[in-house]
């Protein structure tokens, strides 16, 4: 790991990272391949099924085995120590300043404690927060912002019934009600009387990838949803009801107020950011003992 801690201040403003992600040459030793690479994006040739097409460096990757890292860009707030685990017990994501008796326990500096020592300022909390700027390899890579306490319950996603997996938020496929992705149906949240925390993101195609006709998108029928939400139906990813960023409230106004182009619209069928499968993850540290965590700690 390469780290910078507390050497680098940031207060806000804009992080710019020029990275080359790892990858691997081979998945097969040495002794049983002929050539230098046998992955089909560096050799610029997939064969499948005997049929040999050409790729070109905008191709989307063909094979996630040659990419079996989880690298990542990282920043975490510097009360906290990346490795050093004892440094962020209750401390990471914590980014409050209020006095919550509820609360307080897990939060290893509260608002709540007059006297935290250390030269820290009384009933002040603090906590180190994580932005990661990207992690993942291969296909895909994610950005997020952790931070704790987070959302009421009210404004998660639906959590994921049996017999569905814990994992299937990621590729979305779940078939619990409303465990896919935050308002969608509306059937699912229409008892909670208000829509979820996140409103009006932008997302916006990268078309340096080649048009996969499947995902082309027209704006029309998805505007035609948004405004009549009782047309939402879909539990799973459609494209004539939701954003292209999976995401039913997402910003589909006109991309820097000018268009033609509107923001969540996928009109060419190429490559387009979604919302991260994390969205409304309770997520703890092994030193939690909140009985919300999939494993509490136990005095």
């Amino acid at each position: 790991m390469m780290q910078s801690w507390n050497k680098f201040c940031m207060q806000g403003g804009l992080i710019e990272v020029a990275a080359k992600l790892p990858g691997a040459i081979n998945i097969l030793p040495d002794d049983v391949h002929k050539s230098t690479t046998m992955n089909p994006n560096a050799l610029g040739e997939l064969w499948k099924d005997g049929v040999k097409t050409k790729l070109t460096p905008r191709d989307r990757v063909k094979d996630g085995a040659y990419y079996p890292t989880w690298p990542g860009i990282w920043l975490l707030g510097n009360l906290g120590r990346a490795l050093f685990s004892a440094s962020t017990s209750r401390m990471w994501p914590w980014t409050y300043n209020e006095c919550d008796a509820d609360l307080s326990p897990h939060q290893a500096i509260s608002a709540c404690d007059p006297n935290p020592g250390y030269g820290l300022h009384p009933n002040q909390g603090r906590g180190a927060p994580e932005i990661d700027i990207l992690e993942g390899g291969g296909a895909a890579i994610s950005s997020s912002i952790q931070i704790a306490p987070g959302m009421p319950d009210n404004y998660r996603r639906m959590p994921i019934q049996l017999p569905d997996s814990k994992y299937c938020v990621y590729g979305k496929a779940c078939a619990t009600p409303g465990a896919n992705f935050p308002d969608v149906p509306t059937s699912a949240y229409a008892y909670r009387g208000h829509r979820n925390w996140y409103q009006g993101l932008k997302y916006a195609a990268n078309n340096r990838c080649p048009t996969d006709p499947l995902e082309v998108q027209q704006y029309e029928p998805v505007k035609a949803v948004q405004m009549n939400p009782a047309l939402l139906t879909t539990n799973v990813y459609n494209k004539m009801q939701v954003s292209a960023g999976r995401d039913a409230s997402a910003d589909l106004g006109l991309i820097d107020g000018k268009g033609p182009a509107h923001w969540g619209i996928n009109y060419n069928g190429t490559c387009f950011p979604i919302a991260n499968g994390y969205i409304g993850a309770f997520l703890c540290d092994p030193d939690s003992k909140n009985l919300k965590c999939e494993a509490p700690r136990r005095e």
